[in-house]
């Protein structure tokens, strides 16, 4: 049933993405999805919690390897604000309907959100263990930096038309950087 809503809100968007139109993608009744989502809106937050959470787990795993928390913990940051834009779900969100995702930047945190953050959380633990973070609250510095590099994945356009594609990515990754060296 994922699947189907990935294929309807790639096509339409989500604004327009209407039960129906998944039942019919998916092969099932309309009845069938609402016992798994409470309404489009639930099954378009599964899909994102999916999708995020997968490019999570590729960032953390391509990232494993650097030689300490602070290295893996860029590593990881710079894969996602590589790959998220990229991503269809989130271009075709981005161009159509970015308003959804506005409750997740002014009111609550969503499940990508609290599981990005827990990620950081760990490596800012590690890194602080290992001497390579400097010391600090680590929920603080996880949620200065998830929610730092949330706010660059929503305006990266507005930087790459400005300063050229990486430039703010890149400035971004040093201010990072900087900021979590002892």
């Amino acid at each position: 049933m994922l699947d189907a809503t990935y294929e309807v809100v790639r096509g339409v968007g989500v604004q327009r993405t209407t039960f129906s139109a998944i039942a019919r993608t998916a092969g099932v009744s309309r009845a069938t999805l609402y016992t798994h989502f409470p309404d489009v809106n639930g099954a378009v937050a599964a899909l994102l919690t999916r999708e995020m959470g997968q490019l999570l787990l590729h960032a953390r795993g391509s990232a494993a390897a650097r030689p300490t928390a602070r290295a893996q913990l860029l590593a990881a940051a710079e894969e996602i604000l590589v790959q998220v834009p990229r991503n269809p779900l989130w271009s075709k969100i981005m161009e159509l309907d970015a308003e959804v995702l506005l409750p997740y930047l002014v009111q609550r945190l969503g499940t990508v959100q609290r599981s990005t953050i827990a990620v950081v959380d760990e490596l800012v633990r590690a890194g602080q263990h290992d001497g390579s973070i400097r010391p600090g609250d680590p929920a603080v510095l996880a949620h200065v930096v998830t929610t730092t590099v949330q706010s660059f994945l929503i305006s990266h356009r507005i930087g790459d038309d400005e300063l050229g594609a990486g430039a703010v990515r890149d400035g971004l990754l040093t201010l990072l950087d900087h900021g979590l060296a002892p």
